[in-house]
């Protein structure tokens, strides 16, 4: 089994990269 906190980790790591890269794009779009 997967550990609660290993896994809210990992969905903050990939909430933040999503976060990251949508900024980017929007940023670049003007």
């Amino acid at each position: 089994m997967i550990n609660p906190s290993k896994r809210t980790y990992a969905n903050a790591v990939v909430i933040s990269l999503i976060g990251l890269m949508y900024s980017c794009s929007a940023g670049s779009k003007g």
